[in-house]
């Protein structure tokens, strides 16, 4: 499962990039996507986040596109699917911004930036789902992950809070 949801969403990736889709739709997209077939088959959403992550990073990479902004829309869509599917958001999101950081590694971004888009892909997708999700969500991905300094851009999941990064401990 984990192998076939990766080369989806790196093959819808790099299909997109020679169409007149918006990479970030069809990453937003793939990933909802991806949630819905791992649930409809039991399968676990961590391992589907990570994989999302790796497919999306891995496909925006090969195209020339934007990697970072990808992979907040591709966390998006996962937080967003996994909210709307009765899921745990706190492990999907925590699993996104763990991948991003792997991801980064082999192809040059930095961890810190890769695990700082991940974070707010999810911090603005729980948002939308109640300020107690929003706090789920934000506790479980900023801080320091695997050794990555993670942080939020203001405002926080629509709330206005704070002027610059928010960081925390996890």
């Amino acid at each position: 499962m984990a192998s076939v949801t990766r080369s989806s969403v790196e093959g819808a990736i790099v299909a997109t990039g020679s169409a007149t889709v918006k990479i970030q739709d069809a990453a937003f997209n793939a990933a909802r996507g991806a949630v819905s077939g791992t649930r409809l088959v039991g399968g676990d959403l961590g391992t589907a986040a990570r994989e999302t992550v790796n497919g999306t990073v891995t496909g925006a990479n090969e195209i020339g596109g934007n990697e970072l902004q990808d992979i907040m829309d591709s966390t998006r869509g996962m937080v967003k699917a996994t909210a709307e599917t009765g899921g745990d958001l706190a492990v999907v999101a925590r699993n996104t911004v763990e991948q991003s950081i792997e991801s980064a590694k082999g192809i040059g971004l930095r961890a810190e930036d890769a695990a700082s888009a991940a974070a707010n892909g999810a911090d603005s997708a729980a948002g939308s789902f109640g300020e107690a999700t929003a706090n789920s969500v934000t506790g479980a991905v900023v801080g320091v992950v695997n050794g990555a300094s993670v942080t939020l851009r203001a405002p926080y999941h629509g709330s206005g809070n704070g002027s610059d990064g928010r960081t925390g401990s996890s």
